[in-house]
């Protein structure tokens, strides 16, 4: 990781030094999880479940850094999205970009666009990340 540039006053090196060391500290893999649902194989139903669920919610169809929509995403064959979510669970790890956002600036609308104040920050991001963790916090809530 980079520092800031100009570094923070509240930027502790040692601080991320340590917690990297905490991370690499977790056996891999893991154990099994506490949780049923993070021991079970995704399924193509539960695919199909969350693109059911993202069709039928006021997600945004915004593009993500990857210049994806939901939409997009929701047309990928179902056989092709569950080995690559499959994978990331079975090995404890996402492809480092489905991490990476970009956080842009929006004008409130009726707003003075002149003044700092008078915007909201998003971020974007890539729409694998959200629709995996989607599965992942419906499965522990149907439990």
């Amino acid at each position: 990781m980079n520092p800031p540039d100009p570094v923070l006053s509240s930027f502790d090196p040692a601080r991320i030094i340590a917690e990297d060391a905490r991370a690499n500290a977790i056996p891999s893999p893991s154990p099994p999880a506490s949780h049923p649902a993070f021991n079970e194989p995704l399924s193509l139903d539960d695919i199909a479940s969350v693109k059911s669920y993202l069709k039928r919610t006021n997600h945004s169809n915004s593009t993500g850094i990857d210049l994806a929509t939901y939409d997009l995403l929701i047309d990928i064959d179902n056989n092709l999205l569950l080995p690559l979510f499959q994978r990331a669970i079975e090995h404890q790890d996402i492809p480092s970009s489905w991490l990476t956002s970009t956080i842009i600036a929006l004008a409130k609308p009726g707003k003075d666009s002149t003044k700092t104040s008078n915007y909201r920050a998003i971020a974007l991001e890539i729409r694998h990340y959200p629709a995996l963790s989607e599965w992942l916090s419906r499965g522990v809530s149907h439990q």
